[in-house]
């Protein structure tokens, strides 16, 4: 009987252990979905913001993450009403910059 009770109890402990790996992965595609849907409007409100500034693209690309940066803060500022932008600032490369730039 204790060898059914022993089993039993792995068994509970082993669907517990596959429920919390379950939420886990659906809290981080979660997770991944709300990231993308705030990178995507940040995105969107960049591209506007580099009409606005007028950027034009220029011979030289933006090659290092501090001209990145840079031309970010001025996005940044431009859409500073949005709280989510300063989340996005440190997480952009340079390629991304110049294609949100070259568009």
């Amino acid at each position: 009987m204790s060898n059914i009770s022993s089993i039993n109890g792995y068994n509970a402990s082993n669907n517990q252990h596959v429920l919390n790996e379950k939420e886990r992965t659906t809290l981080a595609r979660q997770n991944t979905n709300q990231e993308k849907i705030v990178k995507d409007v940040v995105d969107e409100q960049l591209k506007n913001s580099i009409k606005k500034l007028n950027l034009q693209a220029s011979s030289q690309d933006i090659v290092s993450a501090e001209e990145a940066s840079d031309i970010l803060s001025l996005l940044i500022q431009d859409i500073g009403d949005n709280s989510n932008a300063a989340n996005y600032h440190s997480k952009m490369e340079p390629t991304r910059v110049n294609a949100l730039i070259n568009q």
